[in-house]
């Protein structure tokens, strides 16, 4: 039987589900600190758990951060927008 999880809790299957990435990164983002995490398991190996809260907020600073990072569209080779003649 598996364990209850509180509903505001959410697994790292539940992360890599909703964002649809491995497991592999959700784990990377959590030993890292990128992503705060509490662990509840009682044995050796981790059972992560992540609040919808630190999710939404690891998601806003990666966002900001991608987009400083984004070079313009025109350097990306992007089609150019003509500029309107008046």
């Amino acid at each position: 039987m598996l364990p209850k999880v509180e509903p505001h809790r959410l697994t790292v299957q539940n992360i890599a589900e909703r964002l649809k990435i491995s497991r592999d990164t959700v784990y990377r983002w959590i030993e890292s600190g990128e992503l705060a995490a509490i662990d509840i398991g009682v044995d050796s190996r981790p059972r992560y758990r992540v609040s919808e809260e630190a999710l939404a907020t690891m998601l806003k600073a990666r966002a900001a951060l991608t987009a400083r990072k984004r070079p313009p569209k025109a350097a990306r080779g992007g089609r150019r927008l003509r500029q309107s003649r008046k």
